[in-house]
């Protein structure tokens, strides 16, 4: 399969544009945020196990084995569930083969991770990286040895297991494990195969 796609979008205006679906539960809700350069505002409401997500409807049109995503965002909180963004093959929350970046304290801790998901099974990989609720540029990049994560511009991980061998689509995703109120803003993303 020929991949050829590049990808940019700035989260600006009224609302999301249509090319992107959405996939909550509970209580989640997404919208432009009303705020300066807040970009897209990803709810999941005060309700335990609620989720907000976006993707490109399984449109996968990214390569496994040499693509990248740069994603500028933010978490409005880091602790009380998750949230990521990366590439994927699935509909939902963190969902099938993909590689993230993500922040999970449930069980793995006050750091960003880089998590890969393969046909064998999955692998997380500290990054060093404290998470907070700072503006970051994370990217994402693929190739057919590994997966790795820079964070700010600087390299935090790399993992050479459980690697996706699936096309991928962009996915933004977030949930709560207690119940409040968690939200992520992402304000740019780019994809492209290299």
């Amino acid at each position: 399969m020929a991949y050829k796609q590049h990808f940019i979008e700035w989260f600006s205006g009224k609302q999301l544009p249509s090319y992107w679906t959405t996939a909550h539960s509970g209580t989640a809700t997404t919208e432009m945020s009303d705020s300066v350069d807040g970009g897209l505002l990803i709810s999941t409401g005060a309700t335990n196990g609620s989720r907000g997500f976006i993707g490109f409807n399984q449109k996968r049109q990214y390569s496994p084995t040499g693509s990248v995503i740069v994603a500028v965002m933010k978490h409005g909180s880091v602790t009380g569930g998750e949230s990521y963004t990366g590439l994927q093959d699935g509909t939902n929350s963190g969902s099938g083969k993909g590689a993230w970046s993500y922040v999970n304290d449930a069980w793995k801790g006050a750091f960003f991770n880089l998590y890969t998901v393969g046909a064998s099974g999955a692998t997380w990989t500290d990054s060093g990286v404290t998470s907070d609720t700072n503006w970051h540029t994370h990217k994402i990049e693929l190739t057919s040895s590994q997966v790795s994560l820079k964070i700010d511009d600087v390299l935090s991980s790399t993992s050479d297991t459980n690697l996706p061998a699936v096309a991928l689509q962009p996915s933004v995703g977030i949930n709560t494990t207690s119940s409040a109120n968690r939200t992520l803003n992402i304000r740019y993303m780019e994809c492209y195969n290299t």
